[in-house]
């Protein structure tokens, strides 16, 4: 460890992580029970007429204790900790549907119909974390439980006439335990409508063509996920620390602290127009489909900073607004090669697409001089990173814009007069780029020779921008200045060659797209063993490799901000099927 001239670790300075991993000490032990049962019920005086009842259950109860040394620096000045933990989790399904499907001869119709209920519920308990460190005094550890609960009353109707004209229509009702009473239900329907053209007099008979089905359909859907509160409308207060007590008659106490919450929060809703055409071609061996759909997403759920004194915290979770995303997908199959002893199918698939915030609902944000609400991550000064604003991407990034000399490389603490009023200031700043790729590719492929089988997937995002907040926060001179001991830097400053704080510059804004094979995988299937087992081995690989120009880790990071990424193992596997 670093440490000082008397051999006190300095606190400031990196950990040692082979020290940690040597001598922190933590164990643990789960138990868990899964259980599932469907029963389906047709009744025998309407046989078209089916009741399916499917129940469920996941339990599990885990302890733990983490002993922290008082040898380790991170430690050191608590004299050594130790902390035992314990968490309990409840999750119940309860899913109930009548089902009536009949082929109605007389009219070359077939109704499906079905109407259900549906409940789900997830408790966490955890207990108050006994926590000892050397010193005594320690502060209690509050104890949490959460509960979620989602009831759904659905319906849906199928129509086929002359099996070429599908008509669908559904709607469901939710209501979630995460809303005030007044917000906690939310109605979805949809529709969707389907033409087989194939099956038609004129093309019966064009053996070229396999398929084309004509499809329209727009839907509601609802979005109640938000993480780490199970309560965003409701007031919540948790325990001060010691380190924010208040003083009477010369005691110190600790006090209750409010929480920042939105009373009004209500669902997230997204309403998706799309229609597309499935095609096929030489009895399927080449087959896709062609989309384009339009998503507009209504009373959007984001954590965003507050305004000053507005709520108990300078970030909320809330309804920020509206979002347009509109794109167009494009899916092909192929079979290139099927013999008796060679099959080779191949899969690829595109999907294009922009998506910009078409409304903002926070208060001042209509000012067209308003950068937006902040958004994301916030640089070690205190400046936000990414800002929400009508117009542009979510979470599009707010810089300064970097002047480079004539060799292209950047003037330290030279920047753009954006408002152009002759002087550079702390408000020049501008939106640029967006964490969101503009095109997605997929592809996939498997060959099989006799009873040996080859299979690899690959994708690749374009478009997509990262904010490399590593090289921005150790990319410079002054974060490796220190007396005691040597900190760790970014490669970046043997390019940059900045001896101070540029966080704020677009500089550090890189492209990040990439070309990733996700898995290669091969088999041999050797078929019966002694007549009585059958045996295939195979060999797999993920994460095999990753082409990009990012200078960072990785370049596929959440939100676009890259920073302390835990990095993408690559997993060699090996297997054994043995089936009786």
């Amino acid at each position: 460890e670093w440490v000082d001239d008397k051999g006190v670790p300095l606190q400031l300075a990196g950990k040692n992580p082979v020290r940690m991993l040597e001598q922190e000490r933590n164990t643990s032990s789960a138990n868990r029970s899964i259980g599932n049962l469907q029963l389906d019920y047709k009744f025998h005086f309407l046989p078209e007429l089916h009741a399916n009842l499917n129940v469920g259950y996941d339990v599990s109860k885990s302890d733990g204790t983490d002993i922290l040394p008082p040898t380790l620096a991170a430690a050191y000045t608590q004299k050594g900790t130790s902390s035992h933990y314990w968490q309990n989790r409840k999750n119940k399904l309860l899913d109930f549907y009548f089902n009536y499907a009949k082929e109605l001869g007389r009219i070359s119709s077939r109704i499906d119909a079905t109407a259900g209920y549906s409940y789900q519920d997830w408790i966490t308990d955890e207990p108050a974390i006994e926590f000892v460190s050397g010193i005594g005094n320690d502060p209690a550890r509050n104890p949490t439980k959460t509960q979620n609960t989602l009831i759904s009353y659905f319906g849906r109707v199928n129509y086929t006439f002359k099996d070429r004209y599908v008509l669908t229509g559904t709607i469901r009702t939710d209501g979630s335990s995460r809303f005030a009473p007044e917000n906690r239900w939310g109605v979805f329907p949809s529709g969707a409508f389907a033409w087989d053209i194939k099956q038609e007099s004129f093309l019966q008979n064009a053996k070229a063509l396999s398929q084309l089905k004509l499809r329209i359909g727009y839907g509601k859907t609802g979005q109640q996920d938000v993480t780490a509160n199970d309560y965003p409308y409701l007031a919540g207060y948790n325990k001060s620390d010691d380190a924010t007590t208040y003083p009477m008659g010369g005691t110190y106490y600790n006090l209750l602290r409010p929480n920042a919450y939105d009373q009004n929060i209500k669902w997230e809703e997204t309403n998706t127009f799309n229609t597309g055409i499935d095609f096929g071609f030489m009895e399927g061996r080449i087959s896709g489909s062609v989309d384009y759909f339009i998503r507009k997403t209504d009373n959007l759920i984001s954590r965003v900073v507050t305004a000053t004194g507005s709520n108990f915290s300078n970030f909320i979770l809330t309804n920020v607004g509206d979002m347009e995303n509109k794109g167009i997908e494009f899916n092909l199959n192929a079979v290139p090669v099927k013999t008796t002893n060679v099959s080779w199918d191949l899969n690829f698939n595109l999907t294009h697409y922009n998506n910009k915030i078409t409304n903002l609902t926070l208060s001042g944000i209509d000012d067209p001089t308003s950068p937006g609400t902040p958004a994301g991550s916030t640089s070690f000064i205190g400046t936000s990173l990414q800002y929400h604003k009508v117009g542009y991407a979510p979470y599009t990034y707010y810089m300064r814009k970097q002047v480079y000399d004539a060799k292209g490389k950047p003037i330290e603490g030279s920047y753009e007069d954006i408002n152009g009023n002759g002087t550079v200031e702390e408000t020049d700043f501008y939106h640029y780029k967006s964490p969101n790729p503009t095109l997605l590719l997929g592809f996939s492929s498997n060959v099989s020779y006799k009873k040996l089988s080859l299979g690899v997937a690959m994708r690749a995002n374009l478009g997509a921008y990262n904010y490399n907040s590593v090289a921005a926060n150790t990319g410079f001179g002054d974060a490796l200045s220190f007396a005691n001991f040597l900190a760790n830097g970014s490669r970046s400053i043997l390019k940059s060659g900045f001896l101070h704080n540029q966080q704020t510059s677009d500089y550090y804004i890189e492209k990040a797209s990439f070309l990733r094979m996700d898995n290669l995988n091969l088999a041999y299937h050797f078929g019966k063993i002694g007549r009585l087992a059958d045996l295939t081995l195979s060999a797999n690989v993920q994460n095999v490799f990753v082409v990009t120009g990012y200078s960072g880790l990785d370049p596929e990071v959440f939100n676009g901000i890259d920073n302390n990424f835990y990095p993408r193992p690559r997993i060699y596997s090996l297997g054994i099927n043995l089936g009786l």
